[in-house]
């Protein structure tokens, strides 16, 4: 197990955005199969990562709107260019609903999520998901739209198994 106490003094001196990296990168080896034997380890960094998390939310200061939104500090991409794949946005769509999620600058922007296990934080994603399929900025871009009605396809059928009810 690591030193956890370590990993918390490291956590805690980080800005949002590098925290944002570290939690991806993270979240990135556990899935990795050559470092099966270190997935509780990355756990535990996650889990305090998680925590760093929730103590920023309830800190009371507001930097505006993020310049990263919620779905790209998780690491959600999708298209041609930094797509990930599939299975990979449904890890991390089940994580924003499950939470906690990660700050992203702005109090009010948070509150726009709602809360762990919600169906605010629910029906959010929908309307993530749903604005970007519907942007005009969007119409050209025709995997991305593909791969966010896919996403948005599985959210309606699997995405209200992680929230509370």
């Amino acid at each position: 197990m690591p030193d956890l106490d370590k990993y918390k003094e490291i956590i805690e001196s980080k800005p949002n955005q590098a925290l944002a990296q570290y939690y991806r990168r993270l979240f990135k080896r556990m899935v990795d199969e050559k470092n099966l034997n270190k997935v509780e380890d990355f756990k535990a960094i996650i889990q305090l990562i998680k925590n760093e998390w929730m103590k920023r939310l309830d800190e009371d200061h507001d930097a505006g709107l993020p310049g990263e939104g919620l779905m790209s500090t998780m690491g959600y991409r999708v298209g041609d260019t930094q797509g990930v794949k599939k299975e990979y946005r449904n890890m991390i769509m089940i994580e924003v609903l499950r939470g906690p999620i990660p700050f992203v600058e702005s109090p009010s922007y948070m509150r726009e999520w709602g809360s762990d296990a919600s169906m605010d934080r629910y029906n959010k994603l929908k309307r993530f998901l749903k604005s970007e399929i519907n942007s005009p900025l969007q119409k050209n871009n025709y995997r991305a739209i593909s791969e966010w009605t896919e996403d948005l396809n599985w959210l309606e059928k699997e995405g209200q198994m992680y929230v509370e009810k």
